[in-house]
């Protein structure tokens, strides 16, 4: 597991002109009403169950979606997949590179993985609440990904119960 980051302490370090030292300082200090708003989607996004799996929607692709790419899976399988395939399929759905969420990077990039580690702290609790909240029947687990070279920090979502049971035709 990585090693937990502060995330003022992250913020202190790339913008050390800045005298707050409080995330609600932060806030107040260089946050902005329109700048915050895309956050809702960073922060609770959009949940979608499609085909007995549940996938969290980070980058609005819909439902149809989601749907389209299972099928096209479905129908260029094979007879002897088992459970743990589809489970891997829908695992690599819910599996995100914090490095991908934003077209930009603002501020000094020295630390980036620390950056990135600490924003991949802060989206658990409120994605735990958020699955929570849209699928009550099941639990999963949300956590940071061990760090990469090839993909970096990664925010990880797996249905922990109930099992995962592959659609008909699969």
């Amino acid at each position: 597991m990585p090693e937990r980051q502060d995330p003022v302490a992250v913020l202190q370090s790339a913008h050390p002109e800045v005298s707050a030292e409080s995330g609600p300082e932060w806030l107040a200090e260089v946050g902005g009403v329109i700048e915050a708003i895309p956050y809702r989607w960073l922060y609770w996004p959009e949940i979608v169950q499609v085909r007995g799996a549940v996938f969290v929607d980070l980058h609005g692709a819909g439902r149809d979606t989601y749907d389209a790419r299972l099928a096209s899976a479905v129908e260029s399988g094979h007879p002897d997949r088992g459970g743990e395939a589809w489970t891997a399929l829908v695992d690599s759905f819910n599996y995100f590179e914090v490095s991908e969420i934003f077209r930009r990077w603002g501020g000094p990039q020295a630390s980036l993985e620390d950056s990135q580690l600490a924003l991949a702290e802060l989206l658990l609790e409120p994605w735990r609440a958020r699955l929570a909240q849209a699928a009550p029947d099941r639990r999963f687990r949300v956590a940071v990904a061990e760090p990469t070279p090839e993909l970096g920090v990664c925010v990880e979502v797996r249905q922990t119960s109930p099992a995962l049971t592959p659609p008909a035709g699969w």
